[in-house]
């Protein structure tokens, strides 16, 4: 078992570091957090409040996966996991969970 008790202590891959952790997201005045799934609607938030006009964006062209729908593919992942290793999962995650506005269901 890893003893770490951070992840910034450990030699973790900087693509498992929560992103609460890295991102520095208290040291920076965001007016915007966008998101993959909503990013066409995001960009044009973003276009109107920078004075910027970026059109209608189509989610179809931002992000393409090969392996079917994102929520689909976690969903089918997390019921290969059993309950004790989704809950440290989500407890290690919780910062992003909330940052993001995700919900343990999915």
């Amino acid at each position: 078992q890893n003893n770490c008790r951070s992840h910034l202590t450990c030699n973790t891959d900087t693509h498992w570091i929560p992103y609460t952790v890295r991102c520095g997201h208290c040291d920076l005045p965001y007016s915007v957090i966008g998101k993959l799934e909503t990013m066409a609607a995001d960009l044009f938030y973003i276009g109107r409040i920078a004075g910027v006009p970026l059109g209608v964006v189509s989610d179809r062209h931002l992000h393409q996966s090969s392996g079917g729908e994102t929520s689909d593919l976690a969903r089918q992942y997390f019921q290969q996991l059993d309950k004790e290793v989704i809950g440290r999962l989500y407890k290690a995650y919780w910062g992003d969970f909330k940052m993001f506005g995700y919900a343990m269901d999915m």
